[in-house]
């Protein structure tokens, strides 16, 4: 589901607007992660969790780009890709190593606390950017607010916020 919904995922955004596209997304996302994480050894569940967690990723991608297109003025718009996509890579980069250690120590509480710990943490950093921050601007301008993801002294504050805070229409 998570390719052949993108096509047809354009009206959503126009439909519902950005922050309910991102708060669907989200909640979709976890149903399917508590379905797979549930299912066991029932086939089933497990296959619509997961053809759910595709298609909830897939109103995320689409969202994420476009909204990416419509708030970033032309010439800030290639660093802010680039900062965005690291942000995506960065629980990669800085929870797998340490959930993989306390994996092989049998630490397996802190294990599962550790994302709880790092979405409280980037909750608490999200809560620090305005929410003015969705103001439209003026064609052709970045939204003065959403500069804030653009200086790299805020960096590694910012980027391990989930995107689905931010107070965006």
């Amino acid at each position: 589901p998570s390719v052949s919904l993108r096509p047809f995922l354009a009206g959503a955004v126009h439909a519902i607007g950005f922050r309910k596209l991102f708060v669907v997304a989200g909640i979709a996302c976890v149903a399917a992660s508590a379905g797979v994480a549930c299912a066991g050894e029932n086939f089933w569940l497990g296959f619509a969790s997961r053809a759910v967690l595709g298609a909830g990723s897939s109103l995320f991608q689409v969202g994420l780009a476009t909204y990416q297109a419509v708030a970033f003025a032309e010439n800030v718009r290639g660093r802010a890709y680039s900062l965005i996509m690291a942000g995506c890579l960065l629980p990669m980069m800085t929870l797998v190593p340490p959930a993989d250690w306390f994996l092989h120590r049998g630490r397996d509480g802190l294990y599962i606390l550790l994302p709880v710990a790092a979405s409280a943490g980037g909750l608490l950093c999200a809560s620090f950017i305005p929410v003015h921050a969705a103001e439209a601007a003026p064609p052709g301008r970045t939204r003065r607010s959403l500069h804030v993801l653009l200086d790299p002294a805020r960096l590694p504050a910012i980027l391990p916020a989930p995107l689905a805070s931010l107070p965006l229409r």
